[in-house]
């Protein structure tokens, strides 16, 4: 029979019957804990034993038995589960038809641990000092612990159990607080005291340490010992001065890189460390020098005389630090230190006949420069020395004139002179050395002198030389250059002063006249010559020009030199008459041996001075007739017995 029927079967027999008295065994409760005291929040499984029949119902009781009520849903069974019993409680079961009740079963219940909250911990900067309160724990306190390992420990016992511990920390701790509530697990409750360090902008170094030359020019700034970080808003800032205002420079890395600085700059790294205020290095300086200028020199001199050259020299318009003073003595090839450094002034003494002097000018990192040079020279005087002259007289308009030089003088300018007044005034004439002329000279008389200066020395003048150029005669041929018949005559008329003479003089009928016939056979040009007496004379000339016919001359073509006046040259007929003409010899292997223009029927068979071998030999003849070239070729044999 099922356990509810038979509930309900013994309800019946309640109703329809009554008993007297009916002995049940009481029974007793068991679980599965070894004590009856408990944790709050456990569960437990409690088991009914000495059951006489069936469980009519479990109660429960909160006040220690003085008031029960029944647990629904338990009818019949045998066993309770309880979970997480929150306080005291006792139990027992109804059986044997609500006959019988078993024992009770009283369960004491402690309450969880509760360590509490600590106060008076967190992030601290540097260093902690201060006290911890442990606020709302129950149960019995173990007491303080420390650790500087982590949350979790290990940790130390600080030998108190009070509700305070004081601290004083340089390095972040963890306080425990430690409770346990009777038979509950202890309970640990946990403060940071959580230590930032020192906030330390640290130290700048600049590389390189002693500046950098403007304009062009990169510097390299970092900061080391930094404790802390920089937000975009700090990190690098510079200024024009060290007091400020700064600029931010968003750069936050330990490492900044300046480039073309144009004026010294200063820097500063600011960082923050955690909580801490944040800190600003100490700033330093990138020093921009200015490139120097070197300046220029003035005192040098030339120094005209036996040595020595003394004086001082002086360096102006200079911007830097002045340093060493250098001289050289073959013309800055090389350079020497003067005794003179740091000075505006050096002093000298000088035997040498060119020395340059500079000074060397530095600014900070930047490259030296060096001044303007500036010279001292040592120089002879100048020595005018003796001026002769080739002709003290001449005729007017004469070529080629007549040579002046200097002898003795010691000088390197020269300028010459002239005067036509006597020497009262004087007017430059070309020439630059201590040689010159006079050619081309109208009548009158000329005085010459030089100017001799060595260097830049006093200038001296040379003695004066007296050219006296005499007036030349003057002669004019009227008649035109004209072309005539060979052996025809034309009248010549010229006007003139002076003595003529007529040249050629055998086709002229009056030689000494300066009106005359000329009867010439060929082209000729004819001369006339005026003289007055002092070797100064004038000449003009009458071109005349045959008339020709086509050529039609004979042409040798034997030559016999053997020096008895028979064919000893070769023979061109009329080639006088032809003033252009050109003849050219060549030997059996096409080489030229011989070669004249115009050809006066002269060659007589040589070769570069020596008679040529007998033979046949080649021959180009060349002629102007009519206003045409022609050319005649031919051979030519020589015989003369070699």
């Amino acid at each position: 029979m099922k356990p509810t029927l038979l509930k309900t079967f013994f309800a019946l027999l309640c109703i329809g019957f009554s008993f007297k008295s009916i002995a049940q065994p009481v029974g007793f409760i068991t679980s599965n804990f070894s004590n009856d005291t408990v944790c709050a929040g456990n569960s437990a499984l409690l088991v009914g034993n000495g059951i006489n029949g069936l469980v009519d119902i479990w109660q429960i009781s909160f006040n220690n038995g003085a008031n029960w009520s029944p647990i629904s849903g338990t009818e019949g069974d045998t066993q309770y589960p309880v979970f997480q019993i929150p306080n005291n409680t006792c139990y027992r079961f109804i059986h044997n038809l609500n006959a019988d009740t078993s024992a009770p079963y009283c369960i004491t219940v402690d309450d969880s641990s509760n360590a509490g909250t600590i106060t008076g911990g967190g992030p601290q900067c540097g260093v902690a000092n201060g006290t911890l309160t442990v606020n709302a724990y129950n149960g019995v306190p173990t007491g303080w612990y420390s650790s500087t390992a982590s949350p979790t420990g290990p940790f130390t016992s600080l030998s108190n159990t009070g509700t305070t511990q004081s601290f004083s920390v340089v390095t972040t701790t963890y306080f425990a607080y430690i409770t346990q509530n009777g038979v509950c697990p202890a309970d640990t409750t946990v403060n940071t005291v959580s230590i930032t360090p020192y906030t330390n902008a640290g130290a700048i170094t600049v590389n390189p340490t002693g500046g950098v030359c403007a304009p062009t020019n990169t510097s390299t700034l970092t900061v080391t010992g930094v404790v802390g970080t920089a937000s975009p808003t700090q990190g690098w800032q510079s200024a024009a001065a060290a007091t400020g205002p700064w600029s931010s420079l968003s750069t936050t890395t330990n490492t900044y890189t300046a480039t073309n600085l144009t004026s010294t700059t200063y820097y500063h790294y600011i960082a923050q460390s955690g909580i801490c205020p944040a800190d600003t290095s100490l700033p330093v300086a990138v020093t921009v020098h200015q490139p120097p200028v070197g300046g220029t020199l003035s005192g040098g001199m030339l120094h005209c005389g036996p040595p020595p050259a003394t004086g001082t020299l002086t360096l102006t318009g200079y911007s830097g630090t002045i340093g060493q003073w250098q001289f050289s003595t073959n013309g800055g090839a090389s350079w020497s230190n003067a005794s003179c450094i740091g000075t505006t002034t050096c002093g000298y003494s000088l035997s040498s006949p060119h020395t340059l002097y500079r000074v060397e000018v530095d600014n900070g990192s930047c490259p030296s420069t060096y001044s303007a040079i500036d010279s001292v020279n040592i120089s002879a005087n100048s020595v005018a020395g003796t001026l002769v002259h080739s002709e003290d007289t001449l005729c007017a308009y004469s070529f080629p004139g007549g040579t002046m030089s200097i002898s003795g003088y010691v000088g390197n300018g020269f300028q010459w002179e002239v005067s036509t007044n006597g020497g009262l005034t004087w007017n430059p004439k070309p020439g630059s050395g201590p040689n010159s002329g006079y050619v081309n000279l109208a009548s009158g008389t000329y005085m010459y002198h030089c100017i001799v200066q060595n260097n830049q020395c006093a200038p001296v003048v040379t003695n004066a030389v007296t050219v006296v150029v005499n007036t030349s005669p003057v002669v004019t041929i009227l008649t035109n250059d004209t072309i005539l018949d060979p052996g025809e005559t034309i009248t010549v008329v010229a006007i003139g002063t002076g003595t003529p003479s007529w040249s050629p003089a055998g086709s002229v009928s009056s030689p000494t006249s300066f009106t005359t016939d000329v009867t010439p056979y060929f082209a000729t040009d004819y001369v006339i010559t005026v003289s007055d007496g002092s070797d100064c004379i004038d000449t003009d000339t009458l071109h005349v020009y045959m008339g020709l016919a086509p050529f039609s001359g004979f042409i040798a073509n034997t030559l016999t030199p053997n020096g008895d006046s028979i064919n000893d040259a070769f023979f061109v007929e009329n080639i006088e008459a032809y003033l252009t003409s050109r003849l050219e010899i060549f030997n059996e292997y096409g080489q030229p041996i011989y070669s004249a223009s115009p050809y006066k029927n002269d060659w007589k068979g040589t070769y570069n001075g020596s008679r040529v071998p007998d033979g046949t030999y080649y021959y180009v003849l060349t002629i102007m007739d009519l206003n045409k070239e022609k050319k005649f070729k031919g051979f030519i044999t020589i015989l003369g017995g070699k």
